[in-house]
């Protein structure tokens, strides 16, 4: 079992044991915090607590995130009672579920309780939409589309009583991040609520796959195209157009309590959309958690970043008539944000010109430290809490101080203020460090910080004493549970005093009565006969009388479970979208086989960057009560993987074993012909020169633009396609095989009518004829350092093999040349974007089924595809000029009997496969004469 302690500095002993709330807890190992300052275990025993409300008349609220609101009597109140369970209507799964409770300000007065959860179900929708009401929902398809929602309960007492008010019911989330975020009362008495946008965390996303939420300019079910796509992550921009509903996506709101309306005094009260006139800022991504700075109306927001930067904003005045735009997702931090500015949105292209956003008031990048010299990591980052220290025991240095917290990082920072009140981002330093996931920080009544560390399932308090520093006691049981009679050997050496100097004394209660003094020694031994727990504690006492206390549980007559996991095995890997099935098994020493209702299972995916930094995203997904089971892999970004736990309970004792499963990954490379274009993929860029890699999740979402033009070298470029004939600006799934994606471009100064190269042959023939004897071929080729930038023709032989260098930009051109078959057993070939030695397109002259005929084929590495053709009277001897078209995706064969003066259509056929490469002509089974070949620009 985990060791139980409570510390408290000698000031705030006495304080708290005149109001009665000392109480020793289980706590995790003691965070870093500066000198004089301690933290503080009040709590412990939560399940996945996301934030806690203080009462005026000492209760004390706390959330969990899968639906359940507890109340507690006070700090030291060790039985709680549940004040609400909305685990129906609540969806709890990834970043999903209870995330913001609220009291009336003059509560309990007037009893009421705002809580802000996504709702298991659709805007207006009934729950459970995919859940049964347990504590964790598993989404049973690709994507579970649910909402959020902001209500009011009514306390009676330690619970609510009537049914919840639906205040405000939008918040359309299509993935499992940025969903809801807090609710809290503003000094103006207004209720305040915040949300994410509730898009992809893995890929760019403007409303592609489905959207679900029938966001512009598609219907529900309409994958939206760029550049004219307002989905996605651009839910958080929706203010900014017309013609649909507002959603609430990305934004903050302000509301009467009691109605859910927006308030007359709002920017846009006059506006004909309910929600229009809720809104007072927009433009985020996760404003996961926010406080108002004491004195004054401003907001402060922690803002859940992407890949590059966090950030702390800042509402300057929420009474006023600006509406704050912070840029998600066009800016991530003060600068573009790479993914989404690739992808050439509209609603993104309008907001760049006026640069009109407003700026983080701090931001830190995932590549770098918050606070330089901090060691909180880099990586991984989550902005989330946010409070002001209004004043209190602290030193003054400390009073009006902003407090931020990072979840990744388990750190918690301070930026002061300066002489003039304005608070210095440039002078933020660390406070707290291991801070075991805070995801929420308050000031309590008692004027101290207080964080939620989700990871431990605890609440702490950080306290500060200038004079004698509390000891910290730590108490070990080895070993923790067996049969009686049960010999136990207690340890409390780990025990420490912050003082130089200072000497410790221990006194222990071995027997659990309540009673200490059973024991002095730091290390004392104790059997036990009679079966059950036993909880013994050590407190520790310096020599100037402060002390702590810890507590260990030791389980007299039952041993521990053991579970065991079958399936799947050590080292597996799987796929993003397949189906992995586990199976296990637990024993115990005194029930023997435990059933299927002993075993929990539970999915969680843990965030990593780095092989040793990693943060949990808990409750992927749950399955109590099974043996055995399946799941599907989620998308997720690199890099991660997937922890399966199962947990088997009996006699009163839990055992955990997990097995980590893996992501298969596929190598992906990028290049743009020419080299050196910036690609956008994911969230950042790429400039391949020549080439940039990268490792993906296998079937994974994978977001590629290319610019639509291009300088290189001075020479300006348009995009024309994709190597893999995808989008210039969407979505692939990351394919099973290594991959090359390149990005082809043609020269936009090349003139239509232009000719980019001609060769008469008057070097190698005197008649300008040069004959080709089967099988042989001729290439024309791109400019190198020895043709001194000149287009250049050369000579190839052998089995028709085409090896010449090549020019990849010329874009739409015609590749024409004047043949003159030999024989009557063959025929001559004009070749358009040679892409290799079995890559490209052939329009050709010979005879088919006894009949002169012209074809144009595609020549793969596996076969020829006939892509158009038909008779075509030629005479043995005498010049025919062909010529081969090509613009995009439009192949045009033509022929000319007149030396090119003028040309008849054979046919038009459409083809993406090759958009560029070289030009050729060919010869086989027969010899052919060939003059004056050109490249003509079109």
């Amino acid at each position: 079992m985990p060791t139980v302690r409570s510390r408290l500095p000698l000031l705030g002993l006495v304080l708290f044991l005149m109001a009665g709330l000392l109480v020793a807890r289980p706590a995790t190992s003691e965070a870093a915090v500066p000198a004089g300052f301690r933290d503080f275990t009040v709590m412990t025993g939560l399940t996945t607590p996301t934030t806690i409300e203080f009462a005026d008349d000492g209760r004390v609220f706390v959330a969990e995130k899968r639906g359940i609101v507890k109340v507690f009597d006070s700090l030291t109140d060790t039985t709680p009672t549940v004040f609400a369970d909305l685990r129906t209507n609540v969806y709890n799964a990834a970043d999903r579920g209870l995330l913001g409770l609220a009291l009336h300000p003059d509560f309990p007065d007037d009893p009421s309780v705002y809580l802000l959860y996504t709702y298991d179900g659709d805007i207006g929708g009934s729950a459970p939409k995919y859940g049964t009401g347990a504590d964790t929902d598993n989404c049973p398809v690709a994507q579970c589309i649910v909402s959020g929602r902001l209500t009011r309960l009514t306390a009676s007492g330690n619970t609510a009583t009537g049914a919840e008010q639906v205040l405000v019911h939008d918040w359309c989330q299509q993935y499992t991040s940025h969903s809801i975020g807090q609710v809290a009362f503003g000094p103006d008495g207004a209720l305040y609520a915040s949300a994410g946008d509730g898009a992809s965390f893995s890929n760019v996303d403007y409303g592609q796959a489905g959207n679900p939420c029938g966001d512009p300019p598609g219907a529900t079910g309409t994958n939206l195209t760029a550049p004219t796509a307002q989905g996605g992550a651009l839910r958080s921009q929706d203010l900014r157009t017309t013609g649909d509903p507002l959603g609430l996506d990305g934004t903050i709101i302000r509301i009467d309590p009691k109605t859910g309306a927006g308030l007359a005094d709002n920017p846009l009260a006059s506006s004909a959309d309910a929600n229009a006139r809720r809104v007072i800022a927009h433009g985020l991504r996760n404003p996961f958690r926010f406080t108002f700075r004491p004195g004054t109306g401003e907001l402060i927001t922690g803002d859940v970043g992407w890949n590059v930067y966090e950030e702390v904003n800042r509402v300057a005045d929420p009474n006023d008539a600006v509406i704050e735009n912070f840029g998600w997702p066009c800016y991530e931090g003060t600068g573009r944000q790479n993914g989404y500015d690739g992808a050439n949105l509209d609603l993104c292209e309008q907001l760049y010109p006026t640069n009109s956003v407003t700026p983080p008031l701090f931001q830190w990048p995932h590549s770098g430290e918050a606070v330089a010299g901090d060691g909180c990591g880099t990586g991984q980052s989550s902005s989330s809490g946010v409070a002001f220290y209004a004043g209190g025991d602290y030193p003054d240095a400390y009073d009006g101080s902003l407090f931020f917290s990072d979840y990744s990082r388990d750190c918690i920072w301070r930026i002061p203020r300066d002489a003039a009140g304005n608070l210095v981002p440039a002078s933020a330093s660390l406070f707290v460090d291991d801070a075991s996931g805070p995801v929420d920080l308050t000031v309590g009544p008692e004027g101290d910080l207080y964080y939620v560390a989700i990871k431990t399932g605890t609440v702490h308090r950080i306290g500060y004493s200038a004079g004698n520093q509390v000891p910290f006691a730590v108490a070990t049981a080895t070993p923790t549970s067996g049969a009686a009679p049960l010999a136990v050997q207690f340890d409390g050496r780990g025990s420490s005093d912050p003082d130089t100097g200072d000497v410790l004394s221990y006194s222990w209660d071995l027997d659990g009565n309540g009673t200490f003094g059973d024991a002095t020694t730091p290390n004392p031994t104790r059997t036990y006969s009679a079966a059950g727990p036993v909880t013994v504690r050590l407190r520790v006492t310096d020599l100037f009388g402060a002390t702590d206390e810890a507590a260990v549980t030791v389980q007299v007559g039952d041993t521990a479970p053991v579970p065991v996991i079958t399936t799947p095995a050590a080292g597996a890997v799987a796929t993003v979208g397949s189906t992995v099935s586990f199976s296990g098994s637990a024993t115990d020493p005194q029930a023997g086989t435990l059933p299927a209702s002993a075993l929990s299972w539970r999915v969680d995916i843990y965030h990593c960057s780095s092989p040793t930094s990693c943060h949990q995203h808990p409750g992927a997904a749950a399955f109590p009560g099974v043996a055995s089971g399946s799941f599907t892999v989620p998308e997720h970004e690199t890099t991660a993987y997937l922890d399966l736990v199962l947990t088997a309970t009996s006699g009163g004792e839990s055992r955990s074993t997990s097995r980590r499963i893996d992501y298969r990954t596929t190598n992906l490379t990028f290049a743009s012909s020419p080299p050196g274009v910036p690609l956008g993929v994911g969230s950042g860029t790429v400039t391949p020169n020549p080439t940039a890699t990268r490792t993906d999740y296998t079937n994974n979402p994978l977001s590629l633009s290319a610019p639509s033009t291009v300088t290189i070298g001075g020479v300006p470029y348009a995009f024309t396609n994709w190597s893999d004939g995808g989008p210039q600006v969407g979505d692939r799934r990351v394919p099973a095989a290594a991959t090359t994606y390149t990005a082809y471009y043609r020269r936009t100064d090349l003139v239509a009518g232009r000719t980019l190269f001609r060769d008469t042959f008057s070097n190698m023939s005197s008649s300008g004829w040069t004959p080709l004897t089967a099988p042989r071929s001729w290439s024309v080729c791109a400019p190198d350092a020895n043709n001194n930038g000149q287009y250049c023709a050369a000579r190839v032989t052998g089995n028709g093999a085409i090896t010449a260098r090549g020019d990849a930009t010329w874009g739409n051109y015609s590749v024409q040349a004047a043949v003159r078959p030999m024989e009557d057993r063959g025929g001559g070939a004009v070749l358009g974007r040679v892409q290799g030695a079995n890559a490209y397109y052939q329009l050709e002259l010979r005879r088919v089924n006894g009949q002169k005929s012209w074809t144009l084929y595609r020549r793969t590495p596996t076969s020829w595809v006939r892509l158009g053709g038909g008779l075509f009277d030629y005479t043995i001897g005498q010049p025919i000029t062909l010529r081969l078209d090509m613009r995009g995706t439009t192949l045009t064969a033509a022929a000319s009997r007149n030396g090119g003066s003028s040309f008849t259509t054979l046919g038009t056929v459409t083809d993406g496969a090759y958009r560029t490469g070289r030009v050729g002509l060919r010869a086989w089974d027969t010899p052919v004469r060939f003059d004056t070949v050109q490249v003509i620009a079109r």
